[in-house]
């Protein structure tokens, strides 16, 4: 079974998923979440071993420069993928 956590806090929930052995581990940019974290609270996440866990960001309209900043963080290989409603 894959299971993903998503909305997560970089400082408090991370490392209970790891040790759940959770596949993906979501964090939120999105303004109007209550989950919302900013981009640079990604940094925290170099503290963790991953062991065998991806880190996913999950946007919401994000223009190419937040992509590149979210990435440039380097904490994993992201995929990224836009969906759009059109």
């Amino acid at each position: 079974m894959i299971v993903k956590c998503c909305g997560l806090n970089p400082s408090r929930d991370v490392q209970v998923c790891l040790d759940l052995k959770v596949n993906f581990l979501g964090f939120i940019f999105y303004e109007k979440s209550p989950r919302n974290i900013k981009i640079s609270d990604l940094d925290i996440l170099e503290n963790y071993n991953r062991k065998n866990s991806l880190f996913t960001a999950v946007t919401v309209n994000a223009n190419n420069d937040m992509i590149d900043q979210i990435n440039l963080k380097k904490h994993s290989v992201y995929t990224i993928t836009r969906v759009r409603n059109e």
